[in-house]
C-alpha cells in the first residue's frame, strides 16, 4: 500500500527534498570516513541528525 498527495510548493522547495538534497551533499563532502562513521553511530542509537553532528563535533541540538 502507498499514498499520493499534492503539495502547492515546488518540490525544490519541499522542506523533505532541501533536507535530502543537504544530507546527500555533507554525505559527499564528509567522503568515506563520514559514510561510515554516520551508519556506526546510527547502529548505536542515534538518529541520523544528531549522528551526524557526533561525527562532526558540532555541539548543540541538532
Amino acid at each position: 500500500m502507498f499514498e499520493i498527495y499534492d503539495l502547492s510548493v515546488p518540490p525544490a522547495k519541499q522542506l523533505a527534498v532541501r533536507h535530502y538534497r543537504v544530507m546527500e551533499r555533507l554525505s559527499r563532502l564528509g567522503g568515506a570516513s563520514l559514510q561510515i562513521a554516520v551508519p556506526t553511530c546510527r547502529q548505536q542509537g542515534l538518529k541520523t541528525e544528531p549522528a551526524i553532528a557526533t561525527v562532526l563535533g558540532l555541539p548543540g541540538n541538532p
